[in-house]
């Protein structure tokens, strides 16, 4: 969508995050780093928050599907739930069991007390990905956190915070090009209704410190999940009303030679 927001698509409070990085392919950005200000862990029996580095930072990044973090943090990941480094695979692989975990969730803070911390929650159960044969028998059961491996000598990054297509389907995003922010909340999957609102081009954002949804009614599951991330990845780009609405010049000359040329 753009020049959009949907208030149907997402719960909470949208808190509006200033981009500490973006990377552009060309003209078109393709990976923005926020701040990663909290991580923790949650099951029906205890709460595990995790220490992050100072000024930890993350980058949005579609181009991936995993989330990548640096391995001692996935260890401590591990030591709540059954998930081990399969030296077969070079893979964190889970416990396939685990995609019925209807209970357990992971809750990420993005952002800081200036900005305001937008807290997105996912559940264990999203996190496991089958992984079959070339004909179809399952093999094992990837984890969706995952090392980031450096493609030119093959060895993890051990600094290295990248959040994939993973994150960013539970995540309501709105990527402001023109104030160099993105706006994130708890993404609602599957919602069925829409209230769609134009987003007018503005000076100044006032970020709203985001309240941590509550388990039982903003966690979502494997099975309201969609299959494929492009199908419930909500994200808005607003670019200045002038680019979103109205055409260029350039457009209005093209569109007269082609009239044109329709009579030649």
């Amino acid at each position: 969508m753009f020049g959009g927001i949907d208030t149907e698509k997402y719960t909470g409070d949208i808190v509006y995050l200033p981009v500490q990085t973006i990377y552009n392919q060309g003209k078109n950005p393709y990976g923005w780093d926020l701040i990663f200000s909290s991580f923790s862990t949650h099951n029906a029996t205890n709460d595990h928050h995790l220490t992050l580095p100072e000024n930890s930072q993350i980058e949005l990044s579609s181009y991936n599907t995993f989330i990548y973090l640096p391995s001692n943090i996935i260890t401590e990941v591990a030591k709540g739930v059954d998930v081990y480094q399969s030296p077969e695979h070079q893979f964190w692989e889970i416990n396939c069991s685990h995609s019925q975990d209807q209970t357990t969730y992971l809750s990420f803070g993005l952002g800081t007390k200036e900005s305001g911390i937008a807290v997105v929650n996912i559940s264990l159960s999203a996190l496991v990905l089958q992984i079959y044969d070339d004909v179809g028998r399952p093999l094992y059961c990837a984890f969706g956190l995952q090392n980031h491996v450096d493609n030119e000598v093959g060895n993890p990054e051990p600094n290295k915070y990248v959040f994939g297509t993973i994150f960013m389907e539970f995540a309501y995003l709105i990527f402001d090009l023109d104030a160099q922010t993105v706006g994130v909340a708890q993404a609602i999957l599957n919602a069925n209704d829409s209230n769609i609102q134009e987003l007018l081009p503005s000076t100044t954002t006032t970020p709203t410190t985001a309240v941590t949804p509550s388990p039982s009614t903003t966690i979502q599951t494997s099975e309201t999940a969609d299959t494929t991330a492009s199908a419930v990845v909500t994200a808005t780009i607003r670019n200045s009303a002038r680019s979103m609405y109205r055409c260029p010049w350039y457009c209005l000359f093209c569109t007269l030679v082609i009239i044109l040329l329709m009579y030649i």
